[in-house]
């Protein structure tokens, strides 16, 4: 019926009739993906990484400054801790917080994109987004001294990668391994940010910091290490393995592409149960059975009791005579033996 209601209209009416079509879809792309009427609308989440947590509040900033409260109170009444007031901090969404080396914070307005087939969808607002900060890797090149920011009158920074000396005396496979490992292990714990793609300045740096470094070693010019060592755009170094087989490492030429990860929304993930990938030695096992070794008593928490030397020992008690008779320094026992052997009672 819509087909052919669509090809009973002119070429005008086909125009009005799109033009409606998308003043609705852009109409219905505005529209909030929640009630933005509902003023009892409230929700928290929480995320917790050793002593470093952050509280995501949907709601007033009354109500964020009641969770503050309630968590300080929390602290001081149960844990026996002080909450840093200053380290503690309210800020709202639309700004960047910082968590773990992350700026976090929320896209503010839904964007629409068009996919390569001609698809449209819509990303909502209040997504978390996750970015570098820029301090962060502008103080991870000044902290190992390869970078040096000159200021001229004006205050326009000038940015100088410096050679590393402490790397001069060492070989050229381990000098582009570790920088290459620096790279790498920046780029893996900022991948999931969106500008991730601004690790590329990092990178540039670095880059000629190694060079200006291989110059310091081989006593020549930067473009003349470049020369050498660079095939088909790459800058490699030839090795040969302990087997004798000729290999190359490649100075990091990859992107930085975002990596979209699942995330697991538990708040507190708890630690799995220690699990031997070998056989774990012979006192562990006599400490997992729970039992003690001189009277026989079930203990859950077993105490192990040891001696420096055999020769220490003689057959005047039954624990030492136990200890000799086994030929072993320690003992696997209950709390009740446990207290009785350094009470020095016979048993």
């Amino acid at each position: 019926m819509v087909e052919k209601k669509w090809d009973g209209l002119n070429d005008e009416n086909r125009r009005e009739s799109l033009l409606n079509i998308e003043i609705k879809r852009k109409t219905w792309a505005s529209l909030s993906s929640m009630e933005p009427m509902d003023e009892n609308y409230r929700r928290i989440t929480y995320c917790r990484y050793a002593d470093d947590f952050l509280i995501g509040v949907i709601g007033s900033k009354a109500d964020a400054e009641r969770v503050k409260n309630d968590i300080r109170e929390f602290l001081m009444s149960q844990l026996k801790l002080e909450l840093s007031v200053e380290k503690t901090m309210i800020t709202h969404s639309a700004e960047k917080a910082r968590f773990l080396g992350y700026d976090i914070t929320l896209t503010k307005t839904g964007k629409e994109f068009v996919r390569r087939n001609g698809a449209r969808f819509r990303r909502s607002a209040g997504t978390v987004k996750l970015y570098v900060p820029k301090e962060k890797w502008i103080n991870n090149l000044l902290s190992k001294k390869i970078l040096f920011i000159q200021k001229d009158d004006s205050g326009k920074e000038r940015w100088m990668p410096v050679a590393r000396s402490s790397f001069v005396n060492r070989k050229p496979l381990e000098i582009v391994s570790t920088y290459n490992a620096e790279i790498r292990g920046i780029y893996n714990y900022y991948a999931m940010a969106s500008n991730v793609s601004v690790l590329s300045k990092y990178r540039y740096v670095m880059e000629y910091s190694m060079y200006k470094t291989f110059a310091c070693k081989y006593r020549c010019s930067m473009i003349k290490v470049k020369m050498k060592f660079t095939r088909n755009k790459v800058f490699s170094i030839p090795y040969i393995t302990p087997g004798g087989v000729e290999k190359q490492i490649s100075f990091n030429h990859g992107g930085f592409c975002k990596k979209n990860t699942i995330m697991d929304n538990t708040a507190d993930m708890m630690p799995k149960p220690t699990t031997f990938y070998k056989r774990p030695n012979e006192l562990i096992l006599r400490i997992l059975i729970c039992r003690c070794e001189l009277c026989g008593k079930v203990d859950d928490l077993p105490k192990v009791y040891q001696v420096k030397s055999l020769n220490d020992l003689n057959k005047t008690k039954e624990w030492e005579a136990l200890m000799l008779k086994k030929r072993r320094k320690t003992l696997v026992v209950c709390h009740d033996c446990y207290d009785k052997i350094h009470s020095k009672v016979d048993i």
